[in-house]
């Protein structure tokens, strides 16, 4: 026994070493490829026929065809949707401070260039209807007979 005892530590080291080797061997057959038999049992399926591949491929001719129909609308959508935005443009910069003051200053020289007309406009048919007036008053003056007398009111009966 005494002649044993020094390989004892090797001899468990082995063990370990056999029992790890003994669980992991699924894992190292499957990182090796060596239950690709299992696998074709399990699942076995027939290969596909060439009807089937054919099908399969016309499907996914129409699913693309379909995608590409969607693109064509989803451009046209997306080409509306920029001429509604540089359409919003210039009422985006409306309302901004700089132009709001603007449109306000804009506004107010506006109203006070027409005040301003209107006024004049006023005192010019004003001085006209003076002056029209004034040549009325001269001509109805000038067919009367001017007079140096004065009338004496016609007495009463007593």
């Amino acid at each position: 026994m005494q002649r044993l005892a020094p390989l004892l530590p090797v001899a468990r080291a082995a063990i370990a070493a056999g029992a790890i080797a003994v669980a992991t061997l699924p894992a190292m057959a499957a990182l090796f490829g060596g239950d690709k038999a299992d696998a074709k049992q399990e699942g076995a399926k027939p290969a596909p026929t060439l009807k089937e591949t054919m099908s399969a491929v016309g499907e996914i001719a129409k699913d693309l065809k379909g995608i590409e129909a969607i693109e064509k609308r989803l451009a046209v959508i997306e080409k509306n949707v920029a001429g509604i935005d540089a359409s919003l443009v210039p009422v985006g910069n409306a309302l901004k401070p700089e132009s709001l003051r603007g449109l306000v200053d804009l506004a107010s020289d506006v109203a006070y260039d027409r005040a301003k007309s209107l006024l004049l406009l006023a005192a010019g048919l004003g001085a006209a209807l003076i002056v029209l007036a004034a040549g009325l008053l001269r001509w109805s003056l000038a067919a009367r007979p001017l007079s140096p007398s004065v009338q004496n009111p016609p007495k009463e009966p007593a």
